[in-house]
């Protein structure tokens, strides 16, 4: 592509005989999106409709950023597998991805990755190889008949805490400075609300209000859902009592509600909030404190044990499932961890 023209230039068709456009490409559009998402040598070898697809699928077709992290790793890892071989993006076929799941998808220590993972990876390849036959960088998906491997799941693999052990992580954070106020009531919030530690970092001072009758949470779950859970009556005085220490009060709406420490001089920073990554850090560092493992336990483990706490209650699952946000409740059952309680109990009875 002669780069120096300064006319937009459209690329000439090199397949599609009915004309549905997808096949012109405008070169200014490619230059725009190769500066937002490079492309590998192997897709750059197989044209401009192909490098054209890679960038519009990372940088236009998937919205969430973890999901595009995760599917541009495992795309770009089969790509360099790939290039390695001289494979030319169209030569792929469907047995070569089998044998590339198979095979070659290994850990660093050399075992095969799980079935889970495998799956991912499988999808991201079905979506990339999809988008690159809507834009005629390849004939055909060879991706699409390729079977991934079985895995059912009937309980998650997030481990839970004892409620002994959450309160004890709770009573075990001294709260006479504004980071342990802070970590306190982030914990709270993860604890009696179930939300996510990508929701909990994303709030905002709007995201706590008041409708005149009590005090509720306005969580901006993944996929772009919107999710409203009341804050119980210790949480409601933890969260006034944070406000009120971190001086937040007056702040902007807009303005983040969890903010991250200033250095070493254990003060807030005026407008910058938390990652995800920050709570799990948090976290960590406070079980370690606490004595409790913190090698085992994560974020997510307070979804679990609250879920698990009200279902050992007798709640309906129905409210659990609106409290953790799930589409199918199928999914909540995932969280449950009463059946473990219950085959520990078994287990202890044989007479041995």
């Amino acid at each position: 592509m002669d780069e120096t023209r300064g006319e937009i230039e459209v690329l000439p068709a090199t397949a599609g005989p009915n004309g549905d456009g997808h096949e012109l490409v405008v070169h200014a559009d490619l230059e725009r999106l190769r500066r937002a998402v490079a492309a590998p040598e192997i897709v750059k070898d197989a044209g401009p409709n192909a490098e054209y697809a890679y960038a519009d699928f990372f940088k236009a077709k998937i919205s969430n950023p973890n999901t595009r992290k995760a599917y541009r790793r495992a795309v770009d890892r089969f790509l360099g597998f790939c290039q390695e071989r001289r494979i030319e993006l169209r030569q792929v076929t469907s047995f070569l991805i089998g044998d590339y799941l198979e095979h070659h998808l290994i850990d660093q220590a050399g075992h095969p990755l799980a079935a889970p993972s495998k799956k991912q990876h499988l999808a991201a390849l079905r979506h990339f190889f999809d988008n690159q036959q809507m834009y005629h960088g390849v004939v055909l998906n060879p991706a699409a008949s390729v079977r991934g491997p079985k895995h059912v799941a009937h309980e998650g693999q997030t481990p839970a805490f004892d409620d002994k052990q959450v309160r004890a992580l709770f009573k075990s954070i001294k709260t006479d400075d504004i980071l342990g106020l802070r970590d306190k009531t982030i914990l709270m919030v993860l604890a009696y609300t179930a939300a996510r530690a990508g929701a909990v970092a994303k709030l905002r001072i709007e995201d706590y209000y008041s409708d005149g009758t009590q005090w509720w949470f306005h969580f901006g779950e993944k996929g772009g859902k919107v999710h409203l859970v009341p804050a119980r009556h210790d949480l409601q005085q933890q969260m006034e009592t944070y406000l009120r220490v971190a001086n937040l009060a007056g702040s902007p709406g807009k303005a983040p509600l969890f903010r991250s420490a200033r250095g070493r001089a254990r003060r807030l920073s005026p407008d910058r909030g938390l990652t995800g990554n920050d709570l799990l850090r948090i976290v960590k560092r406070r079980l370690k404190a606490a004595g409790l493992p913190e090698g085992t336990f994560c974020c997510h483990s307070f979804r679990a044990t609250t879920a698990t706490n009200l279902l050992r209650q007798d709640v309906a699952r129905e409210q659990v499932q609106y409290l953790l946000g799930h589409a199918d409740a199928r999914t909540t059952d995932l969280y449950n961890r009463t059946d473990k309680e219950v085959t520990r109990n078994i287990v202890e009875r044989i007479s041995l």
